[in-house]
């Protein structure tokens, strides 16, 4: 085996280092690597151009690069419009919110309000960072991109007329009508609505406000605010209204109804809620005003006129008259019920005259209901028109207050709110000429009439019915003959006159002063 030998580098022994054969050997080395620390400087100097020149020739966004809080490194254009378009302006939604009450929001796209990201142009300008003109710029938007990050601010676009049609749309959405100071009625009770503001939307300020900085509205806001302005209400103030519509409600009002034929005082007192039932609630510029409806009062009267019955009812209009009176708490009127006229079927032997007897009407009212009737006897089966039970009833009628006189029993009472007042004896008609029952009324007052025909004086007279045309019965006291002769004073209570219904002096001007034109007149036979 050949051994290995070892070589050493020869040194000079006068100095100790290595001889000039080895030294250049070491040197030929350091510039080997001299020149290969030198290569690799240019290359490292070199790949920054080789990273940009590669870049530049492909069509990608650069590494690090955002649109708004979008990572969109290594995107095409294209890829990057359309991602930008889907997210901005499709997906995206916001809150759009009344600018005077947060609470009050609804979702949108901005697109509903004119607002748009323009995705080319936003894409032009991330394709842009790393392609900058200068190289020097360039590198450094590149590498600052793929170290740090780079944001590219989406380019906002806002259109006016597409934000005015939109808010138009919404308007009915946004908007509140201001509510007007009210009255609720119910169950009798007023309760005061109170009045509460409404809100506008102010579109052309809100437009305004968006086309100032769409950018910011859509990037930093992150919601869209709606300028609205309150709108007072018309009416503020329900007081006065609730004071009146609560006197109504509580008025007392009466309807009182007094039938002269069956001497039958009736009252209707409606409740405060039915009254309640017949206001109008309304407005009158910035009042409230409280009415009485009057198809409403006038269904409840005529429903009461329906309750009396068949062929006798009041006035409506005076009824209505009444009502309202006593609603505003005046003094009303009492009405009096009314009768129709009937028919009467004569039966053999009957006339006009006869058959008016029977019911209460001289002969010339009966006329005045058959103008085409002749006087006589009438056919069988004869359709007859009777005057109504109150016809003779021409005044006034005077509810508080009866005259009572029954031939039968020779006696009058006179009656006072129901109660009676007074009585006394009287005497009636002979038989040749007899006093007729039925219902009349004071007509007229003659301190001491004159009857010619049979040449006396008739002291306090009060006329009562014309059995005649211009023939008058009445209620009197003893009569006075021209002689001075005081007839029937020892007669009283058995029929005595020529029809009038007689009393003593006393008695009569008692009555005569008591009974005012209208009183009721009823004779019983």
């Amino acid at each position: 085996m050949e051994a290995t030998q070892h070589r050493f580098p020869r040194l000079d022994l006068s100095t100790g280092r290595p001889s000039p054969e080895r030294a250049g050997r070491r040197f030929t080395h350091g510039v080997v690597l001299s020149s290969l620390a030198a290569l690799a400087g240019v290359v490292v100097a070199l790949l920054p151009i080789a990273v940009l020149a590669y870049f530049q020739s492909s069509s990608i966004v650069a590494p690090g690069v955002r649109v708004g809080n979008l990572l969109v490194e290594r995107m095409t254009r294209q890829q990057l419009a359309t991602g930008l378009d889907e997210q901005w302006n499709g997906a995206l939604r916001l809150a759009a919110v009344d600018s005077a009450d947060t609470s009050r929001t609804w979702t949108l796209t901005p697109g509903e309000l004119g607002l748009r990201v323009d995705a080319a142009a936003t894409a032009s300008e991330a394709m842009q960072v790393g392609r900058e003109p200068g190289l020097l710029d360039s590198t450094r938007q590149l590498f600052g991109a793929a170290r740090d990050g780079w944001t590219v601010t989406p380019v906002v676009r806002f259109d006016e007329a597409a934000a005015r049609q939109g808010l138009e749309r919404l308007r009915p959405l946004i908007e509140l009508p201001a509510h007007d100071a009210g009255l609720e009625l119910q169950d009798g009770h007023v309760r005061v609505l109170p009045a509460s503001d409404g809100k506008s939307l102010d579109v052309d300020a809100t437009i305004a406000f968006l086309a100032a900085d769409p950018q910011a509205v859509l990037l930093t806001y992150g919601f869209i605010p709606l300028i609205t302005s309150p709108q007072p209400p018309r009416i503020q103030d329900a007081s006065a209204a609730a004071t009146k519509a609560e006197g109504l409600v509580d008025s007392g009002v009466a309807i009182e109804v007094y039938d002269p034929v069956t001497d039958e005082h009736i009252r209707w007192a409606p409740e405060p809620r039915l009254i309640a039932s017949w206001l109008n609630v309304g407005s009158s510029g910035s009042e409230l005003t409280v009415a009485v409806d009057e198809a409403r009062l006038g269904k409840y009267l005529e429903e009461q006129n329906a309750s009396l019955g068949a062929r006798r009812g009041f006035d409506l209009a005076q009824a209505e008259r009444a009502a309202q009176a006593g609603l505003a708490r005046r003094p009303a009127d009492i009405l009096r019920v009314r009768y129709e006229p009937t028919q009467h079927i004569a039966a053999a032997g009957e006339t006009l005259q006869t058959i008016g007897w029977q019911v209460g009407f001289p002969l010339w009212k009966m006329d005045e209901y058959n103008p085409n009737v002749t006087h006589g006897l009438l056919a069988p089966g004869q359709v007859i028109v009777m005057p109504p039970k109150d016809a003779m009833l021409a005044l006034p009628v005077i509810p508080g207050k009866r005259i009572v006189i029954s031939i039968s029993q020779q006696h009058l009472w006179a009656y006072q709110d129901g109660a009676l007042w007074s009585d006394h004896v009287i005497s009636t008609g002979i038989a040749s000429s007899p006093t007729m029952a039925g219902l009349f009324q004071v007509e007229s007052h003659f301190l001491n009439a004159y009857a010619s025909r049979w040449d006396l004086w008739m002291p306090h007279f009060l006329g009562i019915y014309d059995a005649l045309p211009g023939f008058t019965n009445g209620i009197h006291g003893l009569p006075l003959l021209s002689n001075g002769v005081r007839l029937w004073g020892n007669v009283l209570g058995r029929p005595a006159s020529f029809g009038c219904i007689i009393l003593d002096l006393e008695a009569a001007e008692k009555i005569y002063t008591w009974a005012d034109d209208g009183v009721v007149v009823e004779i019983r036979r």
